[in-house]
């Protein structure tokens, strides 16, 4: 990540530099910095960057881990749990069931969008009104994750307004409709894979 971050800073000129640190770091950045997006149904205020005003180095490295995850094609929900059933597989012994876990991964990047990434770097992007401008707070991402889920499926008009998403849709071309296909087919494959780790496991355990 470090290497990642510097890399990215490198491509940066002078100039691009002097500017980024008289906008960010002469006076803090406060949400008053910010634009508002929309308040959520616990009345909490969401804001959101304004145009030329990038994302400070904390939330740019959540987000390049995220776009790491991206070009591979993997769900780090989905990874983390298969990592971790390979490593009971393998603990046991059982190296054809930690083999087929492994497989069956390989198998989703062709299958599945990782939605939960696409989440992420949109919840990246976006400052909830309780939580600071760094965005140090792995609690209040994941409820913005899961906030921003549940959004999608009710097809709630503000999520497709926001810049982020309507950046990330243009770049990949996800249509309304298409934004809930991907979280039913992520869904699906998420409860899949949990059932077949799950037979998996039940495998090693009549086996002992």
């Amino acid at each position: 990540m470090k290497e990642l971050i510097f890399k990215f800073l490198s491509k940066v000129s002078p100039k691009t530099v002097d500017e980024y640190i008289i906008r960010r770091w002469v006076k803090p950045l406060d949400l008053k910095d910010l634009n508002f997006a929309f308040v959520d149904s616990d009345g909490r205020a969401w804001y959101e960057w304004p145009e030329g005003l990038g994302i400070n180095m904390k939330r740019l490295s959540r987000n390049l881990q995220a776009y790491e995850y991206l070009t591979a094609r993997l769900s780090p929900e989905m990874f983390d749990a298969a990592v971790e059933d390979i490593n009971k597989a393998l603990a046991h012994g059982k190296v054809v069931e930690a083999g087929a876990i492994l497989t069956r991964l390989k198998t989703l990047k062709d299958e599945v969008i990782p939605l939960d990434v696409l989440i992420s770097l949109i919840a990246t992007d976006l400052v909830r009104e309780d939580e600071t401008i760094d965005g140090d707070n792995a609690k209040i991402h994941q409820e913005k994750c899961d906030y921003l889920k549940t959004a999608i499926e009710r097809g709630d008009s503000f999520f497709f307004r926001l810049t982020v998403v309507k950046d990330l849709s243009e770049r990949f071309k996800i249509s309304k409709d298409g934004w809930m296909t991907i979280l039913k087919g992520f869904q699906e494959a998420v409860s899949e894979a949990k059932n077949e780790r799950d037979i998996l496991l039940s495998m090693n355990s009549d086996k002992e």
